[in-house]
């Protein structure tokens, strides 16, 4: 008896079968796809490879007795129900991967630069030695530069370089630079005036004072010239001076040789380092000449012009050097362009700034080997001035 039931089951299975594989392959795809399934076609067993192929040969001879297709409306192509070929199915199998954002760069804005703070405290000291061209002469030359750096009555640094076809300059040199300075110190109030006021500077009195201050030098030679009856071409030198205000500061040039300031780049200390980073900043000021022999260099003389004279204010804020020297130091601290300073001139400023810089320590630099190798063996001078500094950490 089971096995009779059995084999009966079989046959309505073959017949439900049967029944299902004279629906037309479309209208198929088309309940699968547009409709929802029913219950009786979730249950309906798959078609064998071979019954699919019989399917699409009789498919259109059976579509009238599909129970598929009995009482209903033929569907009609339009923008609401599209055709079959027009339905858009998502492959289950390879389903589209999510689009990932692109991952957001993050550019840090660039840090300006910061500069450390000074703290008044001013150290100086200078040098001038003769160049070892001038000591193989018959008989040997003087050193012809002259250099001073003073702290009090305020910071003062000059250089004065004597022309070399000058038979006395050195002695115009040095009466230039001590004149000057004394000149300055008499005059302290109204240097107080021009550069111990805060805001913006008086360019046009601070363009006076230094004229008159070139105008004084101009005198001190010619007073030589009367005393020493000579002409006064045989006293004539260069000037480079800087005037240290606790607001601004006056610097002047005339002829060859290099003005330089220092600032310290301060970077502080972060996940990455953990110290502050400092950095001296080296610059220059003015425009370098080429020597008096190019027909380049000026000097103070009867043929000095005020437009021949260089002068120029900086805000003395975060200032933590100042240096002048003549064309013969220059040579070997500063480019021919005056694009970039040796690290040698920071070095001498900390040094100084630690109060452990002295003459005979930039005597033997000046005369070693490596400094004098290559170089015409002109006379070096030089002047610096170094202020103490803090930063935050």
């Amino acid at each position: 008896m089971n096995w009779r039931r059995f084999l009966e089951k079989l046959f309505q299975v073959f017949q439900m079968t049967d029944k299902a594989s004279q629906a037309p392959i479309q209208q198929i795809k088309v309940s699968q796809r547009g409709q929802p399934k029913t219950h009786e076609q979730s249950m309906q067993p798959a078609a064998t490879e071979r019954q699919k192929l019989s399917l699409k040969k009789t498919a259109d001879s059976h579509i009238e007795s599909s129970p598929l297709t009995e009482n209903k409306l033929p569907v009609e192509p339009d923008g609401l129900n599209p055709e079959p070929s027009q339905i858009q199915v998502e492959d289950q199998e390879n389903p589209l991967s999510p689009v990932e954002p692109e991952p957001i760069q993050v550019i840090e804005p660039e840090l300006a630069v910061r500069y450390c703070a000074t703290n008044g405290v001013w150290h100086a000291q200078y040098e001038a030695v003769v160049g070892l061209a001038h000591r193989t002469a018959n008989p040997p030359l003087p050193c012809q530069d002259a250099a001073l750096a003073l702290v009090q009555p305020r910071p003062l640094v000059l250089v004065a370089d004597g022309a070399g076809s000058s038979p006395v300059s050195e002695i115009g040199s040095l009466a230039v630079v001590t004149g000057i300075a004394r000149l300055i110190n008499t005059l302290e109030q109204q240097v107080a005036a021009l550069l111990d006021q805060p805001g913006k500077v008086d360019a046009e009195a601070t363009h006076r004072f230094a004229l008159m201050l070139v105008k004084h030098a101009k005198g001190l030679l010619d007073d030589l010239a009367v005393s020493h009856r000579r002409p006064q071409n045989d006293f004539r030198c260069t000037l480079l001076l800087a005037l240290v205000g606790s607001h601004h500061v006056l610097w002047l040039k005339i002829g060859d040789g290099a003005l330089v300031v220092e600032k310290i780049c301060h970077q502080p200390a972060d996940k990455a380092q953990a110290l502050p980073s400092l950095s001296p900043e080296l610059r220059t000021l003015g425009t370098v000449g080429k020597g008096e022999f190019a027909n380049l260099t000026t000097f103070i003389d009867n043929h000095l012009r005020p437009e021949d004279v260089q002068i120029g204010t900086l805000v003395s804020d975060n200032i933590s050097g100042l240096g002048v020297m003549s064309d013969g130091a220059a040579d070997r601290l500063v480019a021919q362009d005056g694009s970039m300073v040796a690290a040698q001139v920071s070095q001498w400023l900390q040094t100084l700034r630690e109060d452990k810089l002295n003459r005979r320590t930039l005597t033997q630099r000046l005369y070693s080997d490596t400094f004098t190798k290559g170089t015409t063996g002109d006379d070096c001078s030089l002047a610096l001035l170094a202020c103490g500094f803090s930063y935050d950490e």
